[in-house]
């Protein structure tokens, strides 16, 4: 891939996204793209409604809502940096647990759709 053009390209190919926070997201929503979001560190109303949204609300999460992010530090975590629960926002969440969701919304609309 060379360029946003051929991103969006794909994008608009495949009608979906699965991905995080981020400006990929943010690029398929602009082009009225189904975004299905894995999210940990921000809650639904900081950003743009998605049809799909996996959180993991038994740990800690949220962050972009209640402290200051510092952009000149990539390892960014105000509640639990340096310690083992670092990023459990997003850790804690399995590919299994994503496989899950997607399979129940995207077969649901699959199912809609046939009717």
């Amino acid at each position: 891939i060379k360029d946003l053009i051929e991103v969006a390209q794909y994008m608009r190919t495949t009608g979906k996204l699965v991905g995080i926070s981020s400006g990929l997201s943010w690029l398929a929503w602009a082009l009225d793209i189904n975004v299905a979001m894995i999210s940990g560190f921000t809650w639904e109303f900081i950003e743009f409604d998605c049809e799909v949204r996996i959180i993991n609300r038994s740990v800690c999460s949220g962050c972009w809502t209640w402290a200051r992010f510092d952009r000149g530090d990539w390892n960014w975590c105000p509640q639990n940096k340096g310690n083992e629960r670092q990023f459990e926002c997003t850790k804690t969440i399995t590919p299994e647990q994503v496989w899950q969701v997607l399979e129940m919304e995207y077969v649901a609309d699959h199912q809609e759709m046939q009717r």
